[in-house]
């Protein structure tokens, strides 16, 4: 699997996904650029849960759980379905730097989040 930004018919990132090559290659065929292959990280503790809670403000929090959102809501559900946040996974990073893009978050706090 790799991860692949989706472009409009301008070539302008309108969303990035983690997909394998024939499922890009049926569902969107002519609009996407690879961004990264699978590579070994290098090793950083992964975050708990409640650390990441500590490091989001209440304000943020509220704003993160109540959106509607479709890039929220999703990024929400990855938070409750797993055990711990690992800061160089590069789902992780994609969907706070979109929590950021979407002004859930304010400017450089999912760098800070994720540091």
């Amino acid at each position: 699997m790799n991860t692949y930004q989706i472009l409009d018919a301008l070539g302008v990132e309108i969303n990035r996904i983690i997909a394998t090559q024939d499922f890009i290659e049926q569902h969107h065929a002519g609009c996407f650029r690879l961004v990264s292959s699978p590579e070994v990280t290098p090793a950083r503790p992964a975050l708990s849960k409640v650390d990441v809670m500590r490091r989001i403000t209440p304000a943020e929090w509220h704003i993160f759980t109540t959106s509607p959102d479709p890039v929220a809501i999703y990024a929400l559900a990855v938070f409750n379905a797993t055990t711990e946040v690992h800061p160089l996974d590069p789902l992780t990073v994609s969907l706070f730097d979109s929590l950021e893009q979407i002004g859930i978050l304010g400017a450089g706090r999912a760098a800070e989040i994720l540091s």
